[in-house]
């Protein structure tokens, strides 16, 4: 059984996308606070991290993100993402890219940078050691200027992070964002 939410931003806004009921997409609250604190998505380059239901690289293209990558261990929320960019009209190889695989895994062997990572794991992924060498690799392949968005429990602690500090955080109930800028 699938289930379904709206995008909320830009030239898809109000349009429907459908996702697998044990994928946890972003709240629309949330979103509203990332996207309106994010002053413009025209042209950048993003990676959907842990994508699930592919919301908030869908609110990125909708607002005019250039290209984004869709990456999901997951090999049916990838199907979902490749049939809900089919029907937004925003499935192309130019500005879409889907893979199926472990984020560890793709963001060591990947060299591109990007302007906007968006990073929303199942949030006991986002509590071990391993995962804050994970977001320093992360932090590694945005170019200058570039944002990397993080979701989590509201309990969680990224303070132990060496040369990688938040400029937002925001908390909404048990979920917290924070936004961390590439200023090197």
């Amino acid at each position: 059984m699938n289930k379904k939410l709206s995008i909320l931003f830009g030239n898809k806004k109000k349009s429907n996308i459908f996702f697998c009921k044990k994928v946890k997409p972003t709240k629309g609250i949330i979103r509203n606070s990332l996207f309106n604190s994010i002053k413009t998505m025209k042209n950048k380059v993003c990676l959907d991290l842990f994508a699930g239901s592919g919301v908030l690289g869908f609110e990125a293209l909708s607002l005019g993100a250039s290209k984004v990558i869709f990456n999901d261990i997951n090999y049916k929320n990838i199907k979902n993402i490749i049939k809900n960019s089919k029907k937004l009209n925003i499935y192309s190889n130019n500005n879409t890219k889907f893979v199926n695989s472990n984020a560890f895994s793709f963001i060591k062997r990947n060299i591109d940078k990007f302007d906007v990572i968006f990073i929303d794991p199942p949030y006991k992924i986002s509590s071990s050691l391993k995962f804050n060498i994970f977001l320093s690799l992360c932090f590694s392949r945005l170019n200058f200027k570039g944002l990397l968005y993080l979701e989590s429990f509201h309990k969680s602690n990224f303070s132990n992070l060496k040369n990688i500090y938040p400029f937002k955080e925001r908390v909404f109930n048990k979920n917290k964002y924070i936004l961390f800028k590439n200023n090197y």
